[in-house]
C-alpha cells in the first residue's frame, strides 16, 4: 500500500527536484492536461418550438414565466406574484402572434405592402389590426358585438396550437359537441377549415368516445326465400304483438282494461293487418287469427318469435290437425289447408325484423295521436283499421323514374288492386276538441295519424 501511494524506490533515489522537472516537462503530452480550445457561433434567429406542451392552460402559463424572465433580466426586480389575467392575455397575445407569423408569413407580407391579398384568402379580406395580429374582415363594423365577435383572428388549419386550443374550448364547456364547439370559436377565432378540424378534434376525444362509442354495423346476410318467392298475399305471414293498450268499457262506466294489438304482416308484399285482442291467451289468438283467415286467405307458413302466447296457439293448431285426421273426409283438407308453423331462434329479435318493423310504424304514430284518451272496445278497432288502411297506403318503392309520374306501388296494389281510400270525411282539424263527439274526435285521430305519416 505504500509503494502504491508513494512510488517504487527507482523513482524516488533520482531526488525530488528530478522527478518534478519530469512531471513538469511530461505536462503537455498528458491527454488530460492539454488545452481545449472552444468556439461558439450564433447563426440565424433563436428557434422557439411550441410543439413541446400539449395542453393550452401549461402554454400559456409557460410564456407566462418567460415574459417575466425577460422583465427581471431588465428591471432586476423579481416578481414572485400570482398569475394575473392581463399576462395570460398577453402571453396568449404572443403565442397566436408567433403562430400567424410562422404560418401566414407571405401573407404578412402582402398585407404590409398593400398589395392584392392572396387568392386562398381573399373571401376572408384579412387586414392587420393594431396589436399586429391578422383579423377576419367583414360587414359588421358599426354592429353592437364585441370587437373578437365582429373580427375573429385567423388561425392556420394544421398548426399545433390551434388544435390544443380547440382542444381546449372543448373541455373547458363540458364537452360540447361539434356545432356547438364551432359557435364557441368563432366568437374570437376563424380557424381555416374549422368545421373538418373540430369533427377531427372532437372524434379523437377520449372522453366522448367512452361516452358515446360507435355502433358496430353486422353485416346483413341473404334475405329468406320466402322474402324474394312471388306468392299469393299473406301467404307467408308474419305476427307479433304490440301494447299493452287502455281501453274503457262502454256506456257511463269508468272501468279501464288492457288490451292488445296484434299485427300481421305479409313477408313479400309489406301488406299490414291489424287485429285487437283483449289479453294474451292462446285462445283469444286464434281467434284473431281465424278472423284475419277469414279476410285476408288461408295462411300456408306462418313466423313468429319464441312468445308463450304462439308457443301455446301452435300446440292447439297441432291438437285440432291430430282430432281432424281421425276423420278421413277432413283429413284431405286439412293436409292442403293447414298452417306450418315457424319460430325464430331464442333471443333473435332481428330474424324478425320486418315484424318489428311493422309495429315501430304503428306505435310511433299510435302513441303520439291517441295519448292519454281511452277508447272503446269498438272505437278502438275502427281507428285501428283505418290506420292499416294508411299503412298500407304507404310506397313500396316509385313506379317509374319519371319525376312527373307521382303514382307509386303500395301493399294496397297486392291487395285490392289499387290504392286504398276511405270515404271522404270532414276535417275536425280547425275544431275545438270538447265540441266533437267520439266519432268526430275518432275522426280528427285519424287526420293526426295520417299528418303525422
Amino acid at each position: 500500500m505504500k509503494q502504491w501511494f508513494n512510488g517504487g524506490q527507482n523513482l524516488w533515489s533520482r531526488g525530488p527536484s528530478s522527478v518534478e522537472e519530469d512531471i513538469c516537462l511530461d505536462n503537455d503530452q498528458l491527454p488530460e492536461l492539454k488545452p481545449i480550445a472552444i468556439v461558439a457561433a450564433v447563426i440565424g434567429k433563436p428557434q422557439i418550438t411550441l410543439t413541446r406542451l400539449s395542453n393550452f392552460r401549461r402554454l400559456q402559463r409557460a410564456w407566462v414565466y418567460v415574459l417575466r424572465f425577460i422583465k427581471i433580466s431588465h428591471t432586476k426586480v423579481r416578481d414572485a406574484s400570482p398569475i394575473q389575467a392581463h399576462e395570460i392575455a398577453e402571453a396568449t397575445h404572443l403565442i397566436i402572434k408567433f403562430v400567424q407569423k410562422e404560418s401566414f408569413e407571405e401573407l404578412f407580407d402582402e398585407l404590409k405592402a398593400g398589395k392584392r391579398k392572396l387568392k386562398q384568402y381573399r373571401n376572408l379580406a384579412p387586414f392587420i389590426d393594431a396589436d399586429g395580429l391578422i383579423r377576419v374582415g367583414g360587414r359588421l363594423k358599426y354592429s353592437s358585438i364585441p370587437y373578437d365577435g365582429k373580427h375573429q383572428i385567423l388561425l392556420p388549419e394544421k398548426h399545433h396550437v390551434t388544435q390544443i386550443l380547440i382542444r381546449q374550448l372543448h373541455c373547458d364547456n363540458f364537452h360540447i359537441g361539434q356545432q356547438g364547439l364551432l359557435c364557441i370559436v368563432r366568437e374570437r377565432y376563424w380557424p381555416i377549415n374549422a368545421k373538418i378540424l373540430i369533427r377531427r378534434i372532437v372524434s379523437k376525444c377520449y372522453t366522448c368516445f367512452r361516452q358515446n362509442p360507435p355502433t358496430v354495423n353486422q353485416f346483413m346476410s341473404n334475405l329468406p326465400d320466402y322474402r324474394i318467392t312471388p306468392s299469393p298475399v299473406f301467404s307467408n305471414t308474419g305476427v307479433d304483438y304490440a301494447g299493452p293498450v287502455y281501453l274503457k268499457e262502454a256506456g257511463k262506466k269508468k272501468t279501464v282494461y288492457k288490451a292488445y294489438i296484434a299485427l300481421f304482416i305479409c313477408m313479400a308484399t309489406k301488406a299490414v293487418h291489424i287485429e285487437v285482442v283483449s289479453n294474451l291467451t292462446a285462445e283469444n289468438f286464434i281467434a284473431a287469427l281465424q278472423r284475419f283467415i277469414s279476410r285476408r286467405g288461408m295462411v300456408v307458413n306462418m313466423y313468429s318469435d319464441n312468445g308463450t302466447t304462439f308457443v301455446g296457439a301452435n300446440h292447439e293448431l297441432a291438437e285440432l290437425r291430430k282430432m281432424f285426421k281421425k276423420q278421413q273426409k277432413v283429413n284431405d283438407f286439412c293436409a292442403s289447408k293447414g298452417i306450418q308453423w315457424h319460430f325464430i331462434p331464442p333471443r333473435s329479435p332481428h330474424f324478425g325484423a320486418i315484424w318489428e318493423a311493422g309495429v315501430k310504424s304503428a306505435k310511433h304514430h299510435l302513441k303520439r295521436v291517441i295519448g292519454e284518451t281511452k277508447l272503446t272496445f269498438e272505437e278502438m278497432t275502427t281507428f285501428l283499421t283505418q290506420c292499416e288502411a294508411i299503412l298500407n297506403n304507404r310506397p313500396l318503392f316509385p313506379v317509374s323514374d319519371d319525376p312527373n309520374d307521382i303514382k307509386v306501388l303500395t301493399p294496397s296494389h297486392f291487395l285490392i288492386g289499387r290504392s286504398a281510400s276511405s270515404i271522404p270525411e270532414l276535417s275536425y282539424a280547425e275544431t275545438k276538441i270538447n265540441r266533437l263527439n267520439r266519432w268526430q274526435h275518432l275522426q280528427l285521430m285519424k287526420e293526426h295519424f295520417w299528418k303525422r305519416w
